[in-house]
């Protein structure tokens, strides 16, 4: 093997350039680049020189080109891409007439892209990558309401056009979701503020829309019990009485029959109404709620605000 005085691990490489360590392998993988040598115990090394080659790799992505568009051109190539350095126009016989302007694509489409890439995979270390760096970069609220739920939208167009089958969707959301618990836990284990009881109806399939409204009550200092689907009405209530909650907050997908929910509204509020010692109010969300004409719920519609409409209605 080469002298290695200045090749650095994949960690190292991690660290200094931003870029998970899931996505360098993939990376290397599919478009061989960054290239990397092989430790006698078989680990990766690379070269120094690949952290400002990376750096603006990554300024290319950020301005809307693709990864295979851009992995493996080399740093002149790169600044030419970004601007930072001229070079000249190839001569063509139509150079009289004007170009075609170039429409980039936005970042965060860009961005969605490889995701969408690493979900058709089935690549879970590279979309835990994924997660974990924007995480980080955003913190949990801005990384639901900037990067989760847009993306949760795009991978159902994605599945409704055909370039995703169900079990690639299924993975999706269940990675998705995971991720979600295990930070909004973190949280709740130290949260001391009123409790809200989050359920759905007994059919529904989707678990996603659980743990989305989890890390938003969290953030604002609830203390979360979520019981998820297939949960009776009668236990829902008794779960609300043990633990003094003030809601219970409720998601329904799109897949759900409205006269079904209505029905479960129905039920549960009338459990609460006879049977329930706090009187939790209920609270809904999702795109397969029913039309309440009689307003007889709060319906929240934007999870940024879910908050702030329970401290609103808390009843005294």
């Amino acid at each position: 093997m080469a002298n290695s005085a200045h090749k650095i691990s994949i960690g190292k490489l991690s660290e200094a350039t931003n870029i998970p360590i899931p996505t360098l392998r993939t990376w290397e993988r599919r478009y061989n680049f960054p290239v990397s040598e092989r430790t006698d115990g078989n680990h990766r090394l690379y070269d120094v020189s690949l952290i400002p080659h990376l750096k603006l790799v990554l300024q290319t992505l950020a301005k809307g080109h693709r990864a295979k568009q851009v992995l493996g051109l080399s740093v002149q190539e790169l600044q030419v891409l970004l601007g930072e350095t001229k070079t000249l126009e190839p001569v063509t016989v139509n150079a009289q007439q004007p170009k075609e302007p170039v429409q980039q694509q936005n970042p965060q489409e860009a961005l969605f892209d490889q995701w969408l890439v690493d979900v058709k995979a089935l690549d879970s270390k590279a979309c835990f990558g994924h997660f974990r760096l924007a995480l980080s970069q955003l913190g949990l609220r801005r990384f639901i309401l900037e990067r989760i739920i847009p993306f949760v939208s795009k991978i159902g167009c994605a599945w409704h056009d055909g370039e995703l089958q169900i079990f690639q969707e299924h993975f999706a959301t269940r990675l998705i979701s995971q991720f979600l618990e295990e930070h909004w836990q973190l949280i709740n284990a130290s949260n001391v503020g009123d409790t809200v009881v989050v359920s759905s109806h007994p059919l529904e399939k989707h678990t996603i829309g659980f743990h989305l409204i989890a890390s938003m009550l969290v953030l604002e200092g609830f203390s979360v019990v979520v019981l998820g689907n297939n949960t009776p009405v009668e236990e829902i209530v008794a779960c609300a009485d043990q633990t003094e909650a003030i809601a219970i907050a409720l998601t329904f997908s799109i897949t759900m029959n409205a006269p079904d929910v209505l029905h479960f509204l129905e039920e549960l509020e009338e459990r609460i109404v006879q049977h329930s010692k706090v009187q939790p109010m209920m609270i809904m969300g999702g795109s397969g709620i029913p039309k309440d004409t009689q307003k007889r719920w709060l319906v929240h519609h934007d999870l940024s605000t879910l908050g702030r409409i329970l401290a609103e209605h808390k009843i005294v």
